[in-house]
């Protein structure tokens, strides 16, 4: 057997050698080596993968045989940790500023995945938002200047105790409101009242014109 030969099946034994290296592969991870959907991942099982079940429900795979599945449709090598690749690549749509419904269209990972993969890429300091939005609030809430998350949450709570401050000044004027109103019902009563009451020189009731009887004579 010639160095050539030697060498070029050494080159094909290294994907397989260096994937029996890494842990269990995730059906996510399987996706991505072996450029797949995750639907065509699950018609593979029970044929040309065998995984195995934790308790959790979560299909493992190994890694050997997902490297051998791959070099039998011409995939080339197995990255040794392909999980990572795809935790780095997804980093890397973060700082791009993608969602998370544009990295799982782009990559074809769950987006359970990426959410539990930017809870351990954000750092409190950090804000993952599309671009759209944050250039919104940049040139709409800060004049245009560059902004951290908590810049716009100290603007959140300004506006927050202005409008309780402006609920409570409403409050204040429905009072002043309704004591106005209750004023002017008792001034409107008592002149309704002196309206009808009769004058000083009005005689008693029943008299009439001439005056009273005289003694004596009958009316």
């Amino acid at each position: 057997m010639s160095s050539a030969r030697k060498s070029t099946r050494s080159r094909r034994r290294q994907p397989a050698a260096a994937a029996g290296k890494a842990g269990p592969l995730t059906r996510a991870g399987v996706a991505k080596i072996l450029q797949i959907s995750g639907s065509s991942v699950r018609r593979l099982e029970g044929s040309q993968l065998h995984p195995k079940q934790r308790p959790d429900r979560v299909h493992e795979f190994d890694p050997e045989e997902v490297a051998a599945l791959a070099e039998r449709r011409g995939l080339g090598p197995v990255p040794k940790n392909p999980e990572g690749e795809i935790a780095a690549r997804v980093f890397e749509l973060f700082e791009q500023r993608k969602t998370v419904r544009e990295i799982v269209i782009e990559l074809r990972v769950p987006p359970a995945l990426v959410r539990q993969l930017y809870d351990e890429y954000a750092s409190p300091d950090e804000l993952l938002l599309p671009t759209r939005i944050v250039r919104t609030f940049r040139d709409s809430v800060f004049d245009g200047k560059p902004f951290k998350p908590r810049d716009l949450m100290l603007r959140f709570d300004h506006l927050v105790q202005r409008l309780r401050a402006a609920n409570q000044r409403a409050r204040e004027l429905q009072q002043e409101c309704d004591l106005l109103y209750q004023t002017l019902g008792k001034t409107h009563r008592a002149d309704a009242s002196s309206a009808g009451a009769p004058g000083p020189s009005a005689g008693p009731v029943g008299a009439g014109p001439q005056g009273p009887s005289e003694p004596g004579r009958s009316p």
